[in-house]
């Protein structure tokens, strides 16, 4: 059980175990498991006061064990408001890719929550999911995060972006592509330099556990999908952890 038995004895943490959180998931043991992107998840999960129980020397393998502490919020950086049980995925990809210094696009991000581009109400739905992060962000002296999603063809912001960060004060002038320009370097920057989402070069991994992405675009995408898929089983983990709270 990756909750154990914390919750019921009244503990404020909860153990995770890597092989007992991928086997959750799905695809482990097995020889196409995804090890190193479960752990990184895993890691990129931790606050302050989280501590690392247990590691193998590559710090990526079944034995990594973290303990979570349930006296904060789950999400990283961000207060606990309620509509976070539905933006937290997309937060942490948002996190990755500005740490990266990348952009991505609205169709990468929407099926990370299960969302269909070519429906409108999806597109609405997600339009308003970046624009719940960029306020949060905003109110705590973060820049605009959602700037790193683009459309595919322009490489651009919707206007929905730009609408937004009016609203907020965040944009004052004319100029559409100047602000872009100049708030996507700063969350580049700001991301980049806290380093939130360990996204460095991959740690090399011991016979037997794991496998590394071989970096082509596929298996870049299906790195993705996989970071999705843990981010996704987090949440529901995170609901768990806010009921057991409000029980202890």
């Amino acid at each position: 059980m990756i909750l154990g038995s914390s919750g019921q004895e009244g503990k404020r943490y909860v153990d995770v175990k890597a092989g007992d959180l991928h086997r959750r998931v799905g695809g482990y043991p097995g020889p196409n498991n995804r090890m190193p992107v479960c752990c990184q998840v895993m890691k990129g999960r931790m606050q302050k006061g989280d501590e690392v129980l247990d590691q193998p020397p590559s710090g990526q393998g079944a034995s990594l064990t973290i303990r979570y502490h349930l006296s904060k919020p789950v999400t990283d950086q961000v207060p606990d408001h309620p509509e976070l049980k539905i933006n937290a995925e997309i937060y942490e990809q948002l996190k990755e890719v500005a740490t990266r210094k990348s952009t991505t696009t609205y169709g990468e991000i929407a099926p990370l929550i299960g969302l269909d581009m070519t429906e409108a109400a999806d597109r609405n739905r997600l339009g308003n999911l970046l624009g719940e992060i960029s306020t949060l962000e905003h109110r705590n002296g973060r820049p605009l995060l959602s700037v790193v999603v683009v459309h595919r063809d322009n490489n651009m912001p919707g206007n929905g972006f730009f609408k937004l960060a009016r609203r907020l004060g965040a944009y004052t002038g004319r100029d559409d592509f100047e602000f872009f320009i100049h708030e996507l370097k700063r969350v580049h920057d700001h991301w980049a330099a806290t380093k939130s989402v360990e996204t460095s070069d991959p740690v090399p991994v011991k016979e037997g556990e794991g496998i590394q992405p071989t970096g082509t675009t596929q298996d870049a995408q299906a790195e993705r999908n996989d970071r999705g898929r843990w981010n996704r089983f987090f949440t529901y983990l995170a609901n768990v952890w806010r009921a057991v709270r409000g029980k202890t």
